[in-house]
């Protein structure tokens, strides 16, 4: 799988927008004049965009676990405790309040986000987050496809000053790039039901229990044979 970099990803938004013979060598930390329109357009827009993608969907590549560490100072009501939020979260996925991993259920939490802190009732929580990730070492083909597009609707419309051509950009972003994107990503791994409460608990294991009942069923696996 080949290895992408933000100045790869860059160029593949230039050719995106017609601008392919502008290639870039290099991203310039700060634009000026020393630079290409190109290399200061990306300068100004790559890492925007590349944290509006992250937040897009849960990517699952750039997912991220980590137990939370509370904060000593705690809300002043509403919610018993406070979390710091992992300095790299670009989106919250879930919050348990166990590392339970039964095959049957899995368990959550209440919460919220609060100036930069998960609040809630439990005193005990792990995340499961997508990762503002620097690098794209691991990131997947939809992923590259979809944050050099998106890099495009923004340079388009600066190199060219063509309005049908950024609304088609545009169109093909929102319309097929990311849902296509939304859509895959959705489809690898496989998420059990959510019991939460002790009364769910115990439906959703005698609902299991009444259908075992009627089968012949793996042991280990829970699955018909």
């Amino acid at each position: 799988m080949p290895i992408y970099t933000p100045v790869s990803v860059c160029n593949l938004a230039l050719a995106k927008v017609g601008d392919e013979s502008a290639q870039i060598t290099s991203i310039p930390a700060t634009p000026s004049e020393e630079y290409s329109k190109e290399a200061n357009l990306c300068a100004k827009f790559y890492e925007v965009t590349l944290r509006e993608v992250l937040e897009a969907t849960e990517w699952k590549w750039a997912r991220k676990r980590i137990a939370l560490a509370q904060n000593v100072d705690t809300p002043s009501f509403e919610w018993d405790y406070s979390f710091a939020l992992p300095a790299d979260c670009a989106r919250p996925l879930k919050v348990s309040s166990t590392t339970d991993t039964q095959r049957q259920y899995n368990y959550t939490s209440e919460w919220d986000i609060e100036d930069g802190n998960v609040v809630s009732n439990q005193d005990e929580l792990w995340m499961l987050y997508v990762a503002n990730v620097s690098t794209l070492s691991k990131a997947d083909a939809l992923f590259i496809r979809t944050l050099y597009t998106a890099l495009a609707t923004k340079l388009v419309y600066p190199l060219t000053e063509n309005r049908n051509l950024t609304k088609d950009i545009m169109n093909e972003y929102e319309m097929q790039v990311l849902p296509e994107a939304r859509r895959v990503n959705s489809y690898s791994g496989r998420i059990l039901p959510t019991v939460d409460s002790s009364w769910l608990n115990a439906t959703h294991n005698n609902s299991i229990y009444d259908i075992n009942s009627r089968f012949d069923l793996d042991d280990d696996y829970g699955t018909v044979l």
